[in-house]
Parts: structure tokens; sequence; C-alpha cells
């Protein structure tokens, strides 16, 4: 599914169900890991279905993403 606003940055799908919008961009602000516990990220990435892979190759299981004045945690785990 391909955001309709950013059709050049795929959203997540499960992202934007959460978020409740097609047209949602939600950054990722801090990550959680089982070894570090609740780390504040430096580059704020868009939650793209990349940077979702890339955070869960990264060891991150879970994050906490804002959109506009919304802040939402998003099990990793659980996507693909």
């Amino acid at each position: 599914m391909t955001s309709s606003i950013h059709p050049a940055m795929p959203i997540h799908p499960v992202v934007l169900a959460r978020f409740g919008s097609t047209s949602a961009t939600p950054r990722a602000i801090r990550g959680y890991t089982a070894a570090t516990g609740w780390v504040r990220m430096s580059e704020h990435p868009v939650l793209t279905s990349d940077a979702v892979r890339s955070l869960k190759a990264d060891g991150y299981t879970m994050v906490e993403a804002r959109w506009r004045f919304t802040v939402k945690q998003i099990s990793l785990v659980q996507l693909s």
C-alpha cells in the first residue's frame, strides 16, 4: 500500500492503520531494544516499509511514533 499523499514513500500499511489516515507520515521518535530499553532516535526516520525492516534488523522491537499531535507505540515484532 502506498500513501496517497506521498507515493514515493510507501508507509507500512499497519502503521497507516494505527494512525487512521492514508496520508500519515509518522516518524519514529524513540525505539526499544531488550538490551538498552527505550532510546531517543536521533534521525527520526519516517516509518516506511524499508525503515521498519531496517529498525527490526538493528534489534528494535517497538517504536514510539509521532504524526502531527498523535503519538503511538507500535510493535515491530508483528510487522513484516
